[in-house]
């Protein structure tokens, strides 16, 4: 963001809120449950310009990073704790960096899960979630797991001790050949790929 538009940012932020100020003062407010209703809306406004004349325009590049790889957060106009909304090294676009910050300020800082919420833009069971996982694992925890199965189901031991055996004895049958030869002994097919994989970790190397 510019010098020039930033200062131009600041001067109607001020004014905005110099007016709203001046209208809340004039204005006769209750005690009790419609003072605080009060002061919940202008917490909400005034977060609300900060974010929207005062947040960096995302980089692009990031943005993608974070997509891909499942952390980024998808609705990033709903966190208002100003650390994300006043200062570039806090992206509210990182879900990780965002959690972590809701934990701490749950943690150490005494922050209410509600209030966290609120602020950081997390439902409740996100942050408690969150918590949990930092627990078991510290900020690893954080990050998305793999899913799907992490070996392939159908290629059991006891199909890697036959295509062991027939890597030994015909080392010059192909990927396809094993295949045909699995199928036949145990009524199930395998990928091509799958049992070059498995047999090149074996030390034979690929025909």
């Amino acid at each position: 963001m510019c010098k020039l538009k930033y200062a131009d940012n600041q001067i109607l932020y001020c004014w905005i809120t110099g007016r709203f100020f001046s209208y809340m003062r004039m204005a006769p407010v209750f005690v009790g449950k419609i003072s605080l209703q009060t002061e919940s809306i202008w917490q909400i406004i005034r977060c609300n310009l900060v974010y929207t004349l005062n947040s960096v325009p995302p980089d692009r590049k990031k943005i993608e990073a974070l997509r891909s790889s499942g952390t980024l957060n998808r609705h990033p106009e709903k966190v208002r704790n100003p650390l994300f909304t006043q200062k570039e090294f806090f992206d509210p676009h990182d879900l990780v960096q965002l959690k972590y910050e809701t934990v701490r300020a749950v943690e150490l800082d005494g922050h209410p899960i509600a209030q966290a919420a609120l602020d950081f833009g997390l439902s409740r069971p996100t942050i408690y979630e969150a918590q949990e996982k930092i627990r078991q694992a510290g900020v690893q925890g954080l990050l998305p797991q793999k899913r799907g199965p992490k070996k392939p189901r159908k290629l059991t031991p006891e199909v890697r001790r036959y295509l062991e055996e027939l890597v030994g004895s015909e080392p010059d049958l192909e990927a396809a050949g094993l295949v045909q030869r699995v199928r036949r002994r145990f009524d199930i097919v395998l990928h091509p790929r799958t049992v070059e994989k498995a047999v090149r970790k074996k030390g034979r190397q690929r025909p």
